[in-house]
């Protein structure tokens, strides 16, 4: 059984579940791993995002000015993504980084091997998730997903 916790994740002031992923019925997965970035005051992009495992496929659910984007990733990216996630499996998080108070930096909130971690602002991220963050900030510019029009 899925934690609701997982499927429900909050976009600014709008709270919304994934669709039907908790279905008995259905052999879908949800692989525990979402990111969600807000809007800053200064030049920083605004998404969300998540995978969703099917059969043996892992998809990239991508979601950006109410637009979503599913993307079917390659063996090799669900291999990279597990073993980034392996790494982190035996640490200890905070639940919080940054100053409490600071509204003009971007929020940040991650959810893998069932933490969920809120960081204010990108220069308070922990050095232990900077090579997760990065990939997945990697993973966003070659799918192209932040101009999808370019």
């Amino acid at each position: 059984m899925i934690p609701k916790s997982i499927l429900l994740h909050e976009k600014s002031t709008l709270r919304y579940p994934y669709t039907d992923e908790l279905s008995c019925a259905s052999n879908k997965k949800i692989t525990a791993l979402s990111l969600d970035k807000s809007p800053c005051l200064g030049n920083c992009d605004s998404y969300s995002m998540h995978f969703k495992e099917e059969r043996n496929a892992i998809f990239l659910i991508f979601i950006k000015e109410g637009k979503t984007t599913s993307i079917k990733l390659s063996t090799k990216v669900k291999k990279e993504l597990n073993h980034k996630l392996k790494l982190l499996s035996g640490e200890q998080f905070n639940v919080f980084y940054g100053r409490k108070g600071e509204l003009d930096l971007q929020k940040i909130k991650l959810h893998f091997n069932s933490n969920t971690i809120a960081i204010n602002g990108s220069q308070h991220i922990p050095k232990k998730l900077t090579p997760l963050l990065t990939y997945l900030d990697i993973l966003i510019k070659k799918t192209n997903l932040l101009n999808p029009s370019l």
